[in-house]
């Protein structure tokens, strides 16, 4: 994978370029998206995910026994959360992550649990 992507790369694509999202997925998310004020990069990683989910079904790839790359987005977009990225760093409030090289953070334990009680905990901790 191109790191000079990180850390919007196309996993899908990188995964089965063989397996495209479907036009009308496509579409949608375009409509969807058009009614919404977000930043961009949470357009291209929402197609990203819903692409991934494609993939996953469509693939003739042996599938890998491994998390979803796109569960920890969506469940911030499921409690109401985004993040922007400004000048090289991406605030997930009240950390800001500089946009290192993608190796730095390869890890198998989590930046922070997300169990609902362990996010439940961080935001009231962190909500005024």
């Amino acid at each position: 994978m191109h790191t000079a992507f990180w850390p919007h790369a196309d996993l899908p694509d990188c995964f089965d370029p063989a397996v495209p999202l479907p036009e009308e997925m496509r579409k949608r998310l375009i409509e969807y998206f058009e009614e919404r004020s977000l930043f961009g990069h949470t357009e291209t990683l929402s197609r990203y995910a819903v692409h991934w989910a494609v993939v996953m079904e469509n693939t003739r790839r042996p599938v890998p026994s491994l998390p979803d790359p796109y569960e920890p987005l969506l469940t911030l977009w499921q409690r109401g959360g985004e993040f922007p990225v400004e000048h090289g760093r991406a605030t997930f409030w009240p950390w800001r992550l500089p946009l290192e090289p993608r190796e730095k953070y390869l890890s198998d334990k989590p930046f922070v649990s997300l169990e609902s009680a362990a996010l439940d905990a961080l935001d009231a901790e962190h909500v005024d």
